[in-house]
């Protein structure tokens, strides 16, 4: 009898190990089903150097798949707004600002990595920039401790992203893209008063010669640019 009640007492003892270690010890693979995705969106920069544009274009850039160590996961997700299964996604930015990725939803820890870049430009006179950058997510899995009644908690799953930005290999701040504009420029000669003596070929910039007050002068000019 005395036997079997210690048999008794090693069982009891082993599962309530057992249901200790299940509570505490997260288990793979059932720990992202619960999980709280991770939200992220990045901003974007768009700026615009030299002279000023008489009017604002768009800017559009292309946020590209690359790859993903996550486990189940064969197509990243893209931002808000992408085309279902879609591995890429534009973004359209007007003049010079900052914008926000449209935010992009994480369901399994894991490492995501993007390409983002300029891919075209609305107006003439744009020197857009080239530059390509590295988006790396770095999606965690943490135990949040969330308060239900008094004196009783309960720890929720969810997902932490981190946002790592990457320059031709070289860790930087954020995603800035420097653009330059010209005012277009013309090549004018002309005949003041049908004088004999020609003015040579000047560069005349559109806005110097629009600015100008009406005189035969700038009449000339203007046919010339025409």
């Amino acid at each position: 009898m005395r036997e079997m009640n210690r048999r008794w007492h090693r069982i009891m003892a082993m599962l309530l190990v057992v249901a200790v270690c299940i509570s505490v010890l997260p288990i793979q693979g059932f720990a992202d089903v619960s999980a709280l995705p991770a939200v992220v969106t990045v901003p974007l920069t768009n700026s615009i150097m030299g002279d000023e544009p008489y009017q604002e274009a768009t800017f559009t850039y292309q946020i590209i798949a690359q790859s993903t160590d996550a486990l189940g996961i064969s197509d990243l997700p893209m931002p808000a707004g992408s085309a279902q299964d879609a591995q890429e996604s534009e973004v359209n930015v007007y003049g010079g600002t900052t914008t926000q990725i449209p935010s992009i939803v994480f369901t399994k820890p894991g490492n995501y990595t993007y390409k983002v870049k300029q891919v075209r430009v609305s107006d003439e006179g744009y020197e857009g920039d080239g530059a390509e950058y590295t988006l790396i997510f770095h999606v965690t899995q943490a135990q949040r401790e969330l308060g239900l009644e008094k004196e009783q908690t309960s720890d929720q799953t969810t997902l932490e992203a981190t946002t790592e930005i990457q320059k031709f290999g070289n860790r930087v701040e954020g995603l800035v893209f420097n653009n330059r504009y010209t005012l277009p420029r013309f090549q004018v000669s002309f005949d003041v008063d049908g004088a004999k003596d020609v003015i040579g070929t000047q560069s005349v910039r559109y806005e110097m010669l629009a600015e100008q007050p009406d005189t035969p002068e700038k009449m000339a000019m203007s046919s010339a640019v025409g």
